[in-house]
């Protein structure tokens, strides 16, 4: 005589879970996936962490974080002149340094630099503008030479003052020159690190396509 096997006892607390459970799968497949490259595998409506957000933003500006530096660049270079307030000097800088400057020519050379400093970190500007269209790399070898340029002129205008204090015994640099070195080597070095950034980022795809 056969003997019958128990069947398995299912409690109502499994077969709910089993319920919910398949609910649950049924309301997910259901869910349309975001078609958006940068959120594969999420679905619409699903909230993004700060970590993915700072990615998808980095994602979309990286070409532009050359441009973000040179704008720092051209306030130094071009905002942090002589303030006068009423009769009082509040910040003394490149313009009463080089006027205490007597020598022909290397007297009158930081007035040259100092117009061509105001000049330099606007075509910076423009360059990397261009540069964070489309990565090329004519820009980037461009705002090299640019900064190759602004190093030289930085130490023809450090060397003037040096070379007056040479021939001039009443001569001393003063506090205003020292202002003026501090904020054009910083002009200089944030120019430069604009320019290695965008060494960082050339489309060299572009660059083969070409």
């Amino acid at each position: 005589m056969k003997k019958n096997k128990p069947e398995p006892i299912v409690s109502n607390l499994d077969t709910n879970n089993v319920i919910v459970q398949s609910k649950n799968e049924t309301i997910a497949s259901q869910k349309p996936l975001d078609s958006n490259a940068a959120n594969k595998g999420r679905y619409i409506g699903q909230k993004k962490t700060f970590k993915e957000k700072l990615a998808r933003w980095y994602s979309f500006n990286k070409r532009k974080l050359p441009m973000f530096v040179m704008v720092i660049s051209l306030i130094l270079f071009t905002a942090f002149l002589d303030i006068k307030v009423g009769n009082k000097e509040v910040l003394q800088t490149h313009f009463t340094a080089f006027t205490k400057l007597a020598d022909p020519f290397w007297g009158n050379l930081p007035a040259v630099i100092i117009f061509i400093f105001f000049l330099l970190p606007l075509l910076g500007f423009i360059i990397t503008l261009n540069f964070s269209k489309n990565g090329r790399l004519i820009f980037a070898i461009l705002l090299t030479i640019l900064s190759l340029l602004g190093i030289a002129l930085l130490g023809l205008y450090i060397y003037s003052y040096v070379h007056e204090t040479i021939v001039r015994t009443d001569y001393k640099i003063n506090t205003p020159a020292i202002n003026s070195f501090i904020i054009y080597s910083l002009g200089v070095l944030t120019f430069v690190g604009s320019t290695i950034l965008t060494w960082v980022y050339v489309n060299y795809k572009y660059v083969k396509e070409k």
